[in-house]
């Protein structure tokens, strides 16, 4: 008896035993299989991650070299209306933006005037002879702070201008062309996708934007110095004329007849001391200058 109630106990250990065995084995396996489940999510989303990681590094670089691509072409361009024209298009073309524009600063500094724009809208507006005052819009907070303005949403932003034309914008990044804190203009990029637009964006448009300012100023200096060389080319042009004359009244003609074609003016007029030779220019009129009484 004695033996048996031994042998129950022994049995009933012993399988007490290997349930709680098989039971922390079990639960050993599902954790094992929990953590395979976890690590394998974990992959994929580190592969997802990595992937994702890889075309924006892709995007990136081609962003980069097309925007080196650009600063090659512009910087060839040495004519204004030639070169901003170029850059709204190529930058149309490279990243298929929405609208891209291009003021510049007039002489008194207080508007931006439209000087090219890539897509139809952008061309009427140029023909249009559209402007923008530097206290309005995205337009003229990045002229006036000099920094570039950023609306992912321009629904959301008080101070944006719309523009009938432009009905699809949805974003859009203002950029200023500028030489240090002299500024030339201004770069606008519009996209018909809610934050299509990004700093991304940003940071690639003031790159070009740089290029740009030093291809402007490149071409205002050429336009300066040819206009300086046509001058002075004209003024040794008269000076020989004048020097083949032998009376005042001949030179008096030639000097009146070569100003007034230079600044194509309807008449034009020297008058000399009392008494001395009055001599008009009329252009069209076939005729030499002619000599008046000075009255």
């Amino acid at each position: 008896m004695a033996d048996l109630i031994i042998y129950t106990s022994t049995f009933a250990l012993t399988g007490s035993l290997l349930y709680f065995a098989v039971r922390n084995l079990n639960d050993a396996l599902e954790r094992a299989q929990a953590s395979e489940q976890v690590a394998a999510q974990a992959n994929q989303q580190l592969q997802s991650l990595n992937a994702e990681l890889e075309s924006r590094v892709a995007l990136r670089t081609q962003a980069l070299v097309t925007s080196a691509e650009i600063g090659r072409t512009v910087s060839t361009i040495l004519d204004q209306a030639k070169l901003v024209t170029t850059v709204a298009q190529e930058i149309r073309d490279a990243f298929n933006y929405y609208q891209v524009h291009l003021y510049l600063l007039n002489k008194s500094g207080d508007t931006l005037e439209l000087a090219a724009g890539a897509g139809h809208a952008g061309v009427e507006l140029v023909r249009q002879r559209h402007k923008v005052p530097v206290e309005r819009g995205l337009v003229g907070r990045a002229a006036r702070t000099n920094q570039p303005v950023l609306a992912p949403d321009v629904n959301q932003v008080e101070f944006w201008l719309p523009n009938p034309l432009l009905p699809d914008t949805q974003s859009e990044i203002t950029v200023p062309i500028a030489l240090g804190r002299k500024v030339l203009g201004v770069l606008d990029v519009q996209h018909n996708v809610r934050n299509g637009l990004g700093q991304s964006d940003a940071d690639l448009l003031l790159s070009i934007s740089g290029q740009v300012a030093v291809a402007l100023e490149n071409a205002r200096l050429l336009a300066e110095v040819r206009a300086q060389a046509e001058q002075e080319a004209l003024i040794n042009q008269i000076s020989q004329q004048i020097q083949s004359t032998t009376t005042m009244e001949e030179a008096m003609q030639i000097a009146v007849r070569e100003i007034g074609r230079t600044v194509q003016a309807p008449q034009t007029r020297v008058r000399l001391a009392a008494g001395q030779v009055n001599v008009v220019n009329q252009p069209g009129n076939g005729r030499n200058p002619q000599p008046e009484s000075a009255s």
